[in-house]
């Protein structure tokens, strides 16, 4: 999504004028209502599927880019598609067997297919060796661990089946605001705090701390099978898992993973191929290179100015970054809920080559995660210092090794390949070449400070008032199945199938 807005051309409403405005009955809106998205990226185009897949047939996407999910990007290299964003989808869920049903469908419907992905490892690098448990989990001891996340798992279960609405389980296993360490002391599973944390900083959605408990759990559990194969080795451990689950089948099926089995898998002509296909096979209607400038409501309807003409729709769905949302909501204080998200961070993608992989460590293929690093777990430091926290050889016989790191927008282009460099020695590899990077803005998320606020309550409160709605990343967290989970029910609550013909 890279959808920017002139400020100086927007105009908008007086705050006082709020006390006119109404919510759109939703059982009023009818099947040929006029749906404008604003923001073509991954929430965007599966909230336009999800509205057609229920029968609205008028909707229009504006992108001001000229392609479709701009953070999804693939390129070709030794005869593979590689990624230069999102990469891996999980094979494994709480809730479900296999690929996240709805994605796998998409998938499939695209005409693409999926390979397995190389499982990740924590590696010691002074001792030269995979670990069983990282540095930052050595404290708790594996007992421990295991009946923790055991009881994690359950939680988690519970908490999928609650109701959800803008990125808030609205249930006392979680509560809005909450942080991932104080519902872990909560429910007393300190470990699997820790270790989701660790996480979610390492795969670049962190820090961890600055995000509610909601957004950081539920689009990371997929890291703790591979973990937690490495530790169910022993039959006693086994034995112990199958008292602690107490009979809960789903949780059953998540730990008895067979540890031979992918946890991962990712799309064999890339992500890059995936959403343009999409658009495709359900019709989309996409206006590329759109310049969204200005938002009224008039007699008929809401009128929006694009590329300097007016144009009229009933409903207006936000999937573009907060800042386009502060300029152009009549919230009554947009620039507050929305601005505060502004994070000024990058995250740079790298595709490199070094001198000499060491297969007889890592294997043809793996992901090799640092378990050692002390210095960038849960830091302010991580958002910014270059490093290299993991690396991924995707394929036997390419060279070709895959990585993301946090980098401070001001920073020099020496100064990044120097942070590549030497973190590159950490991994006792050296840098041969760079083939391709790419830097793109994080997304933005509303954090802790900001459920506790009620800043998020506020969004839900105005949800739908004269037709405008707000959906999109910083709602709910990151990761495609988490998105497309948020946009089923986003529509479904907003948009029904039993909507009035015209």
């Amino acid at each position: 999504m890279s959808l920017l807005i002139r400020r100086q051309a927007v105009t908008l409403l007086h705050p006082h004028e709020a006390v006119a405005r109404q919510c759109i009955p939703i059982d009023t809106m009818d099947k040929s209502a006029r749906i404008a998205i604003i923001g073509a990226g991954v929430s965007g185009i599966f909230t336009a599927i999800e509205l057609k897949k229920r029968g609205y047939a008028n909707v229009v996407l504006y992108e001001q880019a000229g392609h479709v999910a701009s953070l999804t990007a693939s390129f070709a290299h030794d005869g593979h598609q590689f990624d230069l964003s999102t990469k891996v989808i999980p094979a494994v869920g709480l809730a479900h067997a296999g690929v996240y049903p709805p994605l796998k469908a998409l998938i499939e419907e695209a005409g693409l297919t999926l390979r397995s992905f190389p499982e990740p490892v924590f590696h010691d690098f002074t001792r030269r060796r995979a670990m069983k448990v990282p540095h930052f989990m050595r404290a708790f001891g594996k007992l421990r661990i295991l009946r923790e996340f055991a009881r994690a798992c359950e939680l988690l279960l519970a908490i999928r089946r609650s109701p959800f609405t803008d990125g808030a389980w609205q249930t006392d296993l979680l509560r809005p605001g909450e942080t991932v360490a104080e519902w872990a002391a909560r429910h007393d599973v300190q470990s699997f705090g820790v270790f989701t944390k660790y996480l979610v900083d390492l795969f670049n959605q962190g820090p961890a701390h600055t995000l509610p408990a909601g957004v950081v759990l539920m689009s990371r559990m997929h890291f703790a099978a591979p973990f937690l194969h490495a530790l169910l080795t022993r039959p006693g451990l086994r034995q112990f898992l199958k008292w602690t689950r107490r009979g809960n089948a789903e949780l059953a099926a998540f730990l008895d993973l067979a540890p031979a089995a992918s946890s991962y898998v990712t799309i064999e002509e890339g992500y890059g191929a995936l959403f343009p296909r999409l658009v495709a096979h359900y019709g989309l209607r996409v206006e590329y290179g759109s310049l969204v400038s200005d938002l009224r409501k008039t007699v008929q309807g809401l009128t929006l100015t694009v590329n300097g003409a007016s144009t009229h729709c009933d409903a207006l769905i936000f999937c573009c970054p907060p800042p386009a949302i502060a300029a152009l909501s009549y919230l009554p204080d947009p620039r507050r809920v929305f601005g505060a998200l502004r994070l000024e961070r990058t995250i740079r993608t790298w595709a490199f080559e070094v001198e000499q992989w060491d297969e007889r460590r890592f294997g043809k293929q793996a992901i090799v995660i640092d378990g050692e690093n002390r210095l960038c777990f849960a830091t302010s430091a991580m958002l910014v210092n270059g490093e290299l926290n993991y690396v991924a050889k995707e394929f036997a016989d390419s060279d070709l090794i895959c990585s993301a790191v946090y980098l401070d927008p001001a920073t020099s282009e020496a100064q990044r390949i120097e942070a590549l460099r030497s973190s590159l020695r950490r991994f006792h590899l050296q840098l041969r070449r760079v083939v391709s990077w790419r830097d793109f803005a994080w997304p933005y998320n509303f954090t802790t400070g900001q459920h506790s606020a009620g800043d998020v309550a506020q969004v839900q409160q105005y949800q739908g008032r004269d037709g405008i709605y707000y959906s999109g990343e910083h709602c709910f967290g990151v990761g495609v199945p988490t998105i497309l989970e948020y946009a089923g029910k986003f529509v479904a609550s907003h948009f029904p199938t039993n909507a009035l013909p015209r």
